[in-house]
């Protein structure tokens, strides 16, 4: 029988301790760069998923201070407006509520708009949100979405809902890339410092002589071999609804039972 080959060899290693350590050998520099990122792979698969279905955290990450307005009072004042084909019927000035940092209402005046801190203002074609955080101002100009519609506003929480969802739809594929990359440069540094920590104190047991690994490179692919089945279970388990950390978690957890497993099988002296 012919000997198997990458990626053959990683899969048929990572369920079996014995061949989490044995097969030490087996993986070079670039099969070590492409389990490495199929790993990572397997986390953002479900991390990507729920980052596309979270419109609330991204509001209120840009707006802490303008989400305040969606008080009752305001939404009462929303919810007797009309929208058809995403415009206004009205170009009438209202203001629904105002405070000495922030205003809310319809066709707010240029005065009022620039002593406020943050502004929620609805004008006939569009919408518009002002914002101050650390002295700096944003400012986003959006368009009227389904999801705005008045008659789906019938509290605060109902008219926060229906301006997250609305920002969201406007701003989707910026948020969506701008939380992807952060996560993905978070989960790589995380796993980065789990697989070359645990790689380093591995390799150190050779100056023990506490085991037969010659080389960093081999302790890097007993590490990269026992990340394999504990990254399955991590996907999972995002999937179900896990957070990053606790993926993390899950992941270092059947790393290090792996790890055990293969040191009771071998006590990691197998040629």
């Amino acid at each position: 029988m012919s000997e198997q080959r990458f990626p053959l060899t990683y899969f048929g290693a990572i369920f079996s301790p014995t061949k989490v350590y044995a097969w030490r050998k087996k993986l070079n520099r670039w099969q070590q760069v492409f389990v490495y990122i199929f790993l990572m792979s397997l986390l953002m698969i479900p991390l990507t998923l729920m980052i596309s279905k979270q419109t609330d955290q991204a509001f209120a990450a840009f707006f802490p201070h303008a989400k305040t307005l969606m008080t009752a009072e305001t939404a009462a004042e929303y919810s007797e407006l009309q929208l058809e084909d995403g415009k206004l019927l009205t170009d009438e000035s209202q203001v629904f509520s105002q405070t000495e940092a922030g205003i809310i209402g319809v066709a707010l005046s240029e005065a009022d708009l620039s002593r406020a801190k943050y502004a929620v203002n609805f004008r006939e074609t569009d919408w518009t949100i002002k914002e101050e955080i650390d002295g700096q101002t944003y400012h986003y100009e959006m368009r009227y979405t389904a999801e705005m519609m008045p008659d789906q506003v019938h509290d605060a929480a109902s008219f926060q809902k229906v301006i997250e969802d609305g920002f969201y739809r406007n701003n989707e594929t910026a948020i969506f890339f701008s939380q992807t990359i952060t996560v993905a440069f978070l989960l790589v540094a995380m796993n980065s410092i789990l697989v070359m920590g645990a790689a380093f104190f591995l390799w150190l047991t050779k100056k023990s002589r506490l085991s037969t690994i010659s080389s960093f490179k081999e302790s890097t692919n007993v590490i990269l071999n026992a990340l394999g089945a504990g990254s399955l279970v991590a996907m999972l388990a995002g999937f179900i609804g896990a957070d990053i950390i606790l993926m993390i978690g899950i992941q270092s957890l059947g790393m290090l039972l792996m790890l055990f497993l293969a040191f009771l099988k071998t006590r990691f002296k197998t040629a």
